[in-house]
């Protein structure tokens, strides 16, 4: 038995499916791959899957992954190969491996933000102290300041790049939205949000 860690983009359309029917989906797609894989055992057995962190509905990403274990020898690229076989252009496997950290690893990651506004001044804004906005957390509200939460916001070909914390204090890039729109003098009702790089502790790209 041997863990793989799939890797995927999860674009267009795709952008509207849940988690929930996203596990489905690829519960599915694996079975119908006829790959060898993991169930847990009980009752109502199913397939063992680990997911990154769910993306918020309407956004998209060009890095997801999630991690499960083969029971054969099965190479990582035939596992990748059929995956993309029976799967939408939409979901696209982009690689299989042997992954060497856990998915709760992750500790930053980079959205790509397109609006209809100067991301320029955006960035410039997020540079300020004092963005302070209300979250909703599973504990209640919390007060939360935008920028020092931040790991950092730029201007890029026309979009706004911005990286934020993974895990208990994370933020949405929602978040940073409203903190443009009462801070900035923005009017900010529509944007195209794109995770596009995930980070471990030390600033590496995350594997």
């Amino acid at each position: 038995m041997r863990n793989v860690r799939v890797r995927y983009e999860k674009t267009g359309d795709a952008r509207f499916v849940s988690h929930l029917d996203l596990v489905r989906t690829f519960a599915r797609a694996v079975r119908r791959a006829d790959l060898r894989v993991y169930y847990t055992e009980g009752f109502n057995p199913h397939i063992k899957m680990n997911f990154l962190p769910p993306l918020s509905l309407g956004y998209e990403s060009l890095c997801e992954a999630f991690d499960m274990r083969l029971t054969d020898e099965t190479p990582y690229g035939e596992v990748a190969r059929r995956l993309r076989a029976v799967l939408p252009d939409l979901l696209r496997v982009t690689d299989a491996y042997e992954p060497q950290t856990d998915l709760s690893d992750v500790a930053s990651v980079l959205y790509s933000l397109r609006f209809d506004a100067d991301a320029g001044k955006a960035a410039e804004t997020l540079s300020r102290g004092g963005l302070v906005i209300e979250k909703k957390t599973k504990r209640g509200q919390i007060t939360v300041d935008v920028h020092e939460a931040l790991i950092s916001a730029k201007s890029a070909d026309g979009a706004l790049d911005i990286t934020l914390p993974m895990g208990e204090s994370c933020l949405n890039p929602r978040h940073v939205v409203e903190a443009l729109n009462t801070y900035g003098g923005f009017a900010i009702e529509d944007f195209r949000c794109v995770r596009r790089q995930l980070f471990a502790v030390d600033g590496s790209v995350f594997m």
